[in-house]
């Protein structure tokens, strides 16, 4: 998309940033099945955490796993990122590279981006993606049952129950979704809801009966 979100604001709140590394493994339960894991660092410092086996995903290719991850942990983590910048850390070239293009050559890993920048469009929660190597990266341990107690010693994160997300990945019609923002943005004046979309909005005057603005393109 060509609007990139700024948004002005003197909400205290809305300049914290939080810290979440995400994992994902093909094998890693006591059953063999796939476990996908989270850690989230809050602004003052605390720790919480979350885990899940995924039996119904055995034998998925792992960017999908991975990418998974990072949308479980938006809805686990939501009441701590909500309006708020995120800075996420994984070990997946396949995500990282499709987070930042804003989608995948890998059609499930697409959908499920596609998902992830929903779902903080409506928390209002700002991202930011870096790279790590997998061998440090904190959540390897919350994806592998036999390394979980290590992991949790080290981290000291309160563990919370994984929130899935709701819906099927086959229940929703990106492309009408996409007309329907087209359609907001040519009429931006009447939806407020998209105004930290657009590249800078610069004010000309102000009168008794509100703001004026003009979009810079």
């Amino acid at each position: 998309m060509r609007y990139h979100p700024h948004v002005i604001t003197n909400n205290v709140e809305e300049f914290e940033q939080v810290y979440i590394a995400t994992d994902a493994s093909s094998n890693g339960s006591k059953a063999g099945n796939p476990m996908i894991g989270g850690l989230l660092v809050t602004p003052d410092g605390g720790t919480k955490a979350f885990s899940r086996e995924l039996p119904e995903n055995k034998g998925e290719n792992i960017a999908v796993l991975e990418t998974r991850a990072v949308w479980e942990a938006l809805t686990t983590f939501a009441p701590f990122v909500r309006k708020k910048h995120a800075v996420f850390f994984v070990d997946n070239t396949v995500l990282l590279y499709g987070m930042i293009k804003g989608g995948s050559k890998m059609d499930k890993v697409s959908t499920l981006i596609a998902e992830i920048n929903s779902e903080k469009e409506k928390m209002g929660t700002r991202t930011w993606f870096e790279f790590t190597k997998s061998e440090a990266n904190p959540p390897d341990g919350y994806t592998r049952h036999e390394k979980m107690q290590d992991i949790h010693n080290l981290t000291k994160a309160k563990m919370l129950e994984s929130k899935v997300p709701e819906g099927g990945l086959e229940a929703r019609n990106f492309v009408a979704e996409a007309a329907k923002l087209v359609q907001k943005a040519k009429l931006w004046k009447e939806f407020p809801e998209v105004w930290h979309r657009v590249k800078e909005v610069y004010v000309e005057e102000e009168n008794f009966t509100g703001w004026t603005f003009r979009v810079l393109r």
